[in-house]
């Protein structure tokens, strides 16, 4: 079980003046639903087949509370997706409908500059 933090990259800018913009980013499970929500948006994003392979350590993302537990806290849901990982390793068949939302995928979204501004005053608090 290994885990890591998100992370957002540009790919590329506006392309031979069409105006889209392409970022590949690596979350969650549950903020890539967030993601594909948007309808105007191209969208690739990896299968949890490529995360879940025998003898391959799972990778999680850490939540973004992750620095205000403590110790204890930490382990607890280090322990808690281990165990996860031992059943999925274990059982793969069961692993496509217990996932947790913290599974690393990665999804790459294309949108022109409207859709980009629509998706941050969506999800900026």
């Amino acid at each position: 079980m290994k885990l890591i933090k998100p992370s957002v990259e540009a790919i590329t800018d506006s392309t031979e003046g069409l105006d889209q913009y392409t970022f590949r980013f690596v979350c969650g499970r549950g903020v890539s639903r967030k993601l594909t929500e948007h309808c105007r948006c191209s969208f690739a994003q990896g299968s949890t087949h490529q995360y879940i392979l025998p003898g391959k350590d799972l990778e999680f993302i850490e939540p973004w509370w992750w620095d205000k537990w403590g110790t204890q806290e930490r382990e607890a849901y280090k322990k808690a997706l281990s165990i996860l990982e031992a059943v999925y390793h274990t059982y793969p068949q069961a692993a496509q409908a217990d996932i947790p939302n913290a599974l690393k995928t990665e999804v790459v979204v294309t949108a022109d500059r409207a859709e980009w501004q629509r998706i941050h005053k969506l999800h900026s608090h």
